[in-house]
């Protein structure tokens, strides 16, 4: 018979969380997660030690800058969600190139970034007029003959 209870949280959820103890061993979940961890500064440098990866965000941040521009759409103060937003589609990309399966999450969280930036068809639409007048206006008013 199981456990009674809610299950437990992995470990990497609880290093994240903040909410791991001094008694539990995780240290071999900290080398794990300090590859996949941005801080504010490492967009700034873009990673020294991936040159490769580092060329081609730069290509596709100044490609997307350009887009932006066409658009006269300002990125002012969302640098950081940018950087993050082209470091997933080049690490999409790399993904699919190699073969390697793209998880679910990273392609949701595309589509949230391309949303948020506009670059999907269904968020460049703008709405018509709103509806001419009050349909109901005249109801309980007597009838004009």
């Amino acid at each position: 018979m199981a456990k009674r209870g809610p299950k437990t949280k992995p470990s990497k959820l609880k290093v994240v969380g903040g909410t791991e103890r001094k008694d539990r061993e995780t240290s071999h979940v900290y080398g794990e997660l300090q590859g996949e961890i941005l801080l504010p500064d490492d967009y700034a440098d873009l990673k020294d030690e991936k040159p490769r990866l580092a060329k081609k965000v730069l290509r596709t941040w100044n490609r997307k800058l350009e887009i932006y521009a066409q658009r006269s759409q300002s990125v002012v103060g969302f640098e950081g969600v940018l950087y993050q937003y082209c470091l997933l589609e080049v690490s999409i990309n790399e993904m699919y190139n190699m073969g390697a399966p793209v998880s679910t999450a990273m392609v949701s969280q595309y589509r949230v970034y391309a949303t948020e930036f506009y670059d999907t068809p269904a968020s460049q639409v703008i709405s018509g007029p709103g509806p001419k007048g009050n349909p109901f206006a005249n109801n309980g008013k007597p009838r004009k003959a």
